[in-house]
């Protein structure tokens, strides 16, 4: 893992906790192939404390997370990941909704 990655990564999961305290993490997918490990994990809790300048909303958060990993000898030593934060920045009115798709092509 590159120390900026990691330096992000220890300056994000405070901010998480501090501003949903009931954060909680599930596994959904997990694959291995050869050392890379594809994880893709859903995150949730209750938007209670100031998050990245946004105040507290009292809302539900749902972020899907994929990250994948190189491990060599039980350490991770290469990181990729990626947060779908649209549906939490929906949930704190930041962006407004998408229009609803149909399946008409238009006129």
């Amino acid at each position: 893992m590159t120390i900026l990655a990691d330096f992000q990564t220890r300056q994000v999961f405070p901010l998480l906790f501090t501003s949903f305290p009931d954060v909680s993490s599930t596994i959904e997918q997990q694959t291995v192939e050869g050392t890379w490990v594809t994880t893709r994990t859903t995150l949730r809790g209750t938007h209670l404390g100031v998050f990245m300048g946004v105040a507290p909303t009292g809302k539900a958060i749902e972020i899907m997370h994929i990250s994948l990993d190189q491990v060599e000898e039980g350490k991770v030593v290469e990181h990729f990941g990626v947060s779908d934060w649209l549906r939490a920045l929906i949930a704190f009115e930041i962006v407004a909704a998408p229009a609803a798709v149909t399946s008409e092509a238009p006129h």
